[in-house]
């Protein structure tokens, strides 16, 4: 139900999976809380981004425990940060073959 409320906004503004050289496009990705639902997140913009199923189950949802990293919302964007605590953008167009065939 979630997908369907907010996904179709969330493909616009996440065009792939915020971690780093993942290919997933947005519209095969789920929903995420970037704050845990469990612990107080917010179901809104702010607080969701669009995670691959299996970055989605790897993320670090406590940040108090980096261990392989997790996702953040900075400025309105979802961004990768590395358990060494750098912010690393995911710089792969979602449409990857058609960017190596054509350029960007």
């Amino acid at each position: 139900m979630l997908r369907s409320l907010v996904g179709s906004e969330m493909c616009i503004r996440d065009r792939t999976c915020p971690v780093p050289d993942c290919r997933h496009a947005a519209d095969n990705c789920e929903v995420h809380h970037i704050k845990a639902w469990s612990k107080g997140g917010l179901t809104n913009m702010d607080n969701l981004a669009m995670l691959c199923r299996y970055h989605n189950r790897t993320n670090d949802d406590d940040p108090a425990k980096p261990h392989r990293g997790r996702v953040e919302n900075i400025r309105g964007t979802p961004m990768w940060r590395s358990p060494r605590g750098y912010l690393v953008p995911n710089t792969v167009h979602p449409f990857g073959a058609m960017t190596l065939l054509y350029g960007r």
